[in-house]
């Protein structure tokens, strides 16, 4: 008998962030853009990069500290070569539904990991704030823009009927166990529930 079992649905948050941020601002903005996201979904996961210091590892922090999924990508030499830190990024940002960036205003890499966000089309967050501002009032700091977090769920009805629809024609438990960021893949090429199942069923 399988005792543990299979998360019921899963909804991550990537994390990227500079390296020169390693203060409770970061945290109290990862802490806010999580709470604001709650409102909608349950978040589970929260993915970031093992080894950046700075925003990263205050990541890490908060995941541990909130009892959220922790979920690490490290960078692989042998497979990608000088492509690593790229590729790491690509694979957070994949294995993410939403991704939240805080930019010292300075670093490339935080950049270029907002350009790939926008490549991908995923959904996402940007917050600056100047690495040598120790002391901001969290009411000061830029948090997740309210309206447009709405905006995107509301976009996302049309989602949720999707998904209702495919549960009434496939098996519900399977379907969550899959997790909603798989099956938003078949629903954004504009695959009715009904093709998605029987693209599923002809390549078994």
């Amino acid at each position: 008998m399988n005792i543990r079992e299979a998360p019921k649905s899963r909804y991550a948050v990537g994390v990227f962030g500079s390296r020169s941020i390693f203060d409770e601002r970061a945290y109290k903005i990862i802490d806010e853009t999580i709470k604001n996201i709650n409102k909608y979904v349950n978040v589970t996961h929260i993915v970031t990069a093992q080894e950046p210091k700075g925003v990263c590892k205050i990541a890490q922090t908060f995941a541990k500290r909130n009892s959220y999924c922790l979920e690490l990508h490290f960078i692989n030499p042998k497979k990608y070569g000088t492509g690593i830190f790229h590729e790491r990024s690509v694979d957070i940002i994949n294995a993410s539904d939403y991704i939240l960036l805080i930019h010292d205003g300075e670093s490339q890499g935080t950049i270029n990991e907002w350009e790939i966000t926008e490549l991908l089309k995923k959904k996402h967050n940007c917050e600056q704030i100047s690495a040598s501002e120790k002391q901001d009032k969290v009411a000061e700091i830029k948090i997740v823009n309210k309206q447009k977090v709405q905006e995107y769920w509301q976009q996302d009805d049309g989602f949720n009927e999707w998904m209702q629809e495919l549960k009434e024609i496939y098996d519900p438990e399977i379907v969550e166990q899959c997790g909603e960021s798989h099956w938003r893949t078949f629903y954004e090429k504009g695959m009715s529930a009904e093709d998605t199942i029987q693209e599923l069923q002809d390549e078994i």
